[in-house]
């Protein structure tokens, strides 16, 4: 009797144990959550690249509109003093080259000289105009009767285009503080960015401009392929993770 209850324990103790133990994963089961935690981790890295980009985007906006807005107080500041504060003047034209490489295209100007015959153009105004501004104060000291015409030009063309600059970036502060609240965005310039690696290289190595190596990131075409080498890259990591790693390279040689 004793040895029966014995044996009717071990063997209810085999069916508890045998329901305790788990099955182990199927190998296609096992690949196919390691594609899944590889396309998140590839989204996550690329998504935050492109938040990084943005967030240096906007940090970058930032300081060109601050030193824009200095710039400008130091101008102020010279031209109230009509032209004496030299201090002022050493550090507007110290920043000049800076200042001119910050505004880009919005730094240049067409137009002609008051009382001139000829026309200039694709002038750097901050560079030209600074220098140009002290010229003019400097000429009516040795006048009887100034003409603040030509002065008023230069100065109010200078003023004109520092803040038209302001309010270009402004407009671009804004457009990166909305981008910045867009994951979808990021995942795209993570993307874009990845592909321009080799671009870098080439700028890297000398083989390239900094200039033309924008222009071809830029330009519509390279976009174009971006868009296309996207759309491939999620079409098939849907097709990896509904179908399996094995059974798409399968899909794809049979196809091919």
């Amino acid at each position: 009797m004793q040895d029966s209850v014995f044996v009717d324990s071990l063997l209810t103790d085999s069916t508890i144990i045998d329901t305790m133990v788990t099955i182990p994963e199927s190998p296609a089961e096992a690949n196919l959550a390691v594609i899944i935690v590889s396309v998140i981790l590839g989204l996550l890295i690329i998504s935050g690249l492109g938040y990084l980009l943005f967030k240096r985007r906007k940090t970058e906006i930032e300081k060109e509109i601050e030193f824009t807005r200095n710039y400008r107080e130091y101008l102020n500041t010279y031209l109230e003093s009509d032209g004496s504060d030299m201090d002022s003047y050493s550090w507007l034209i110290d920043r000049s080259v800076k200042m001119q490489r910050i505004m880009g295209g919005f730094g240049k100007i067409s137009y002609n000289p008051p009382f001139g015959q000829h026309r200039i153009q694709n002038q750097d105004i901050v560079i030209a105009f600074v220098p140009q501004i002290k010229k003019e104060f400097e000429s009516q000291l040795n006048i009887l009767a100034p003409n603040f015409q030509t002065l008023t030009f230069y100065t109010d063309s200078l003023q004109e285009a520092l803040i038209r600059f302001v309010g270009v970036r402004t407009d671009d502060l804004e457009e990166a503080e909305q981008n910045l609240k867009k994951p979808h965005l990021w995942f795209i310039l993570g993307f874009r960015q990845i592909l321009s690696l080799p671009i870098y290289l080439l700028v890297l190595f000398g083989l390239l401009s900094s200039n033309k190596a924008s222009s071809i990131r830029d330009s519509i075409l390279f976009k174009i392929i971006t868009a296309l080498i996207f759309l491939v890259g999620v079409v098939s990591s849907l097709f990896t993770i509904i179908l399996g790693w094995d059974e798409f390279w399968n899909l794809i040689g049979e196809s091919l």
